[in-house]
């Protein structure tokens, strides 16, 4: 099985290409996830990565069971004791989100998260945890690795499909869903606040969960996305729209714009809506019982 690259060669590829593990080494590292199957044929994870996570929380039976044979780490299928510590904490939990496609430079977006993360620094804005696609491709690849950087809490949250593109969090969510979007409501409901850089529309259903929740959010434009981004698209959205109206939703151009937005943040209203938030997790999170 390919070892993995340092670090800085995991970056620098995210960077350049987006993707956190060549594809070849991605490929030769999947193994299946015993009794655990996708569209008739048996899913993947990658044994490289997932074995390692600190801890994984897998609410779906048969994937909690194939976690258990495959990990000597922790493996629960209850999400409420990390839902509990996770959403009432001090600081913030910051989410990411945007496009994690392969073939792609991502230098701005990785320039954006790191001054994010800086500016919380300055501003005596706490970071309790990070949470993101979990993947190790565009935007969530770079949030979970400078999150770990930083030594914040990184939350990695998949479907099931998403086990075999799992990169190094220290917390790692894999929802009762099969496909790439289904992991999607989770993301919006963890966090406080929402950055958004690019995003198709999977990017687009983490937002909805998080404003319609009453989170806050951030669209961050930060270079020429393609017209249909959710930074071109939003107000054709009423309730993005609103949002924006009502200043729980903003929008920015450049780093410089986001930075600013970031230290106007409030973490008592950052915080006033988890009570809410936190309900809504505890249901979609629900462990299904083994069959």
């Amino acid at each position: 099985m390919p070892p993995l690259a340092s670090p800085e060669q995991q970056f620098e590829l995210l960077c350049e290409d987006g993707l956190q593990f060549p594809s070849a080494e991605r490929e030769a590292s999947r193994l299946e996830l015993p009794g655990v199957l996708l569209d008739g044929e048996p899913a993947l994870y990658d044994a490289r990565i997932v074995p390692e996570i600190p801890t994984v929380i897998a609410p779906r039976a048969d994937v909690y069971n194939a976690l258990t044979q495959v990990r000597s780490g922790e493996t629960l299928q209850d999400a409420g004791p990390f839902i509990q510590e996770k959403l009432t904490g001090a600081g913030l939990i910051i989410g990411f989100s945007g496009y994690g496609t392969e073939g792609y430079a991502y230098h701005t977006e990785a320039a954006g998260i790191e001054a994010i993360h800086q500016i919380c620094d300055q501003a005596g804005l706490p970071i309790d945890a990070v949470v993101d696609g979990g993947t190790g491709y565009g935007v969530p690849g770079l949030s979970g690795m400078v999150a770990q950087a930083m030594e914040r809490h990184a939350i990695g949250v998949v479907p099931v499909r998403g086990a075999r593109g799992a990169s190094p969090r220290d917390t790692l969510v894999v929802v009762d869903g099969d496909d790439f979007g289904d992991e999607a409501p989770a993301i919006g409901l963890m966090a406080d606040v929402l950055v958004v850089m690019g995003g198709g529309p999977n990017a687009e259903k983490e937002l909805k969960a998080a404003v319609a929740s009453g989170g806050l959010a951030v669209i961050a434009g930060l270079k020429d996305y393609p017209p249909v981004s959710l930074v071109n698209t939003f107000d054709q959205d009423e309730l993005f729209a609103n949002a924006y109206e009502d200043g729980q939703l903003t929008v920015c151009g450049n780093i410089d714009e986001l930075t600013t937005q970031i230290t106007r943040l409030d973490l008592d209203q950052a915080h006033a809506s988890r009570a809410l938030r936190a309900t809504k997790l505890y249901d979609f999170l629900q462990p299904t019982l083994a069959p």
